[in-house]
């Protein structure tokens, strides 16, 4: 029987239910929609990087609706997490056996005028009755968090990648339009917002206090509020909730691409800066052991997901192109905005001063060589393929095993005077 453990129980209670249930209790038991929604509202991070995209997606997809059910009838969907091995009578064992003193989280949906101090009841009645015995749940144990829409997000499209490919060259140009502004990082020293893949990573739902405080925080910071806000962060492409998010949003994603080979030898770069042996030391043979690690770790299955989500919504551009007026007049019309003024100065940024050339420059070992061309072929391949869906020139530096080779003092990849005058940049 649905709710047969609130009147057993009312005597631990906090709440008011001798002589006849509060509002919100009242409204609870008018309904047989309220109570838990049998779906996930978080992942564990053993699941977000273990579980099929599939999987995932059928995941988020019943938050989505779950919420959507709940809104629907009145209620507020809510995040709730609680230990059980809690305290209790003869039903501890039995409680702490089931669930393997693993702590449970669940989705609950509430009538939505049900405070936060009144959902320890209603929950442990409806745990109470899916297990089959009372649970005891301490109301101070119990987190709970209202869940918000990710469709209550105003942002328009997204910067998502590929890192080392030049997109932050791209979100600085694409700022140079004066209808277009980006979200701000909350942590001052980072310069792309890493508020899908860190703040909020594992959550199939935002909860709405972090929601209201990126909210709050980049409205407060916005120069007009009708300009068309966008989100930058290199490594979003590779987050599968974040992608599905964004196609929650309606979000148009902007993803650059560069050749592989100049982007491992960038990454190689990046992690030797500061080492007591510098990025030049990094052989032809390291690079094949990265090329091999980024390959097996699905990165590529990632980029076909978002093709597959988003279709011709996903915008691809290849970094040789981002020095171009024409590459953002052919983006801004598809974020209803007009083309780039006139007058206007390309930047382009690198993530050092320290111009450098790769091994890949003057190796002459061709057997390492081909191997490399080998490991790297099917980004290559993945590269060419959504350049040609795009309807993009495929240039042929897409193929070649080269990376920094023309970089120096006079190349164009240096930090142009107009992009410090942006005042991004120290």
């Amino acid at each position: 029987m649905r709710h047969l453990y609130i009147s057993l129980a009312c005597g631990a209670w906090t709440v008011i239910c001798a002589d006849e249930p509060n509002p919100c209790e009242t409204r609870y038991l008018e309904n047989s929609g309220f109570g838990g929604t049998g779906c996930r509202v978080t992942l564990q991070s053993g699941e977000y990087y273990s579980l099929p995209f599939t999987q995932i997606e059928e995941i988020f997809a019943a938050a989505v609706h779950a919420l959507e059910d709940c809104r629907a009838i009145g209620g507020l969907l809510w995040s709730v997490e609680f230990p059980t091995n809690t305290s209790g009578t003869n039903s501890r064992a039995r409680w702490e056996k089931a669930t393997f003193l693993r702590p449970m989280g669940i989705g609950f949906c509430a009538p939505g005028i049900c405070k936060r101090r009144q959902l320890p009841p209603l929950v442990e009645d409806y745990v109470s009755n899916y297990m089959g015995f009372q649970a005891e749940i301490p109301p101070q144990r119990m987190k709970c968090a209202e869940l918000s829409s990710w469709k209550d997000f105003n942002i328009q499209f997204a910067v998502i990648g590929l890192d080392h490919c030049g997109t932050t060259s791209a979100r600085m140009n694409l700022g140079l339009h004066p209808e277009v502004e980006f979200s701000k990082s909350q942590v001052s020293s980072l310069f792309e917002d890493t508020f899908f893949t860190w703040g909020l990573k594992w959550s199939l739902l935002p909860p709405r206090y972090l929601q209201k405080g990126w909210l709050e925080f980049n409205d407060a910071r916005r120069q007009r509020s009708s300009s068309v806000l966008g989100i930058h962060n290199a490594i979003l492409w590779s987050h599968s909730v974040a992608r599905l998010a964004l196609r929650q949003m309606n979000a148009r994603p902007l993803l650059i691409i560069c050749s592989p080979a100049r982007r491992l030898s960038s990454m190689a770069m990046l992690g030797h800066m500061g080492a007591s042996q510098g990025p030049e030391t990094v052989t032809v043979a390291d690079l094949i052991r990265d090329a091999e690690a980024d390959v097996a770790s699905m990165s590529i299955a990632h980029l076909k997901e978002w093709r597959r989500l988003f279709g011709d919504l996903l915008l691809v551009i290849h970094q040789e192109a981002l020095m171009e007026i024409d590459t953002y007049n052919r983006v801004f019309p598809l974020l209803g905005l007009g083309p780039m003024p006139a007058g206007i100065s390309l930047g382009r940024f690198h993530v050092s001063s320290h111009h450098w050339k790769s091994r890949l420059c003057h190796s002459k070992d061709q057997a390492l060589l081909h191997q490399l061309n080998r490991t790297l072929r099917p980004w290559m391949i993945a590269s060419h393929q959504l350049l040609q869906q795009s309807s993009q020139d495929i240039p042929s530096s897409l193929w070649q095993l080269q990376g920094h080779c023309n970089d120096g003092p006079d190349s164009r990849l240096k930090v142009s005077s107009g992009v410090r005058r942006l005042g991004l940049l120290s």
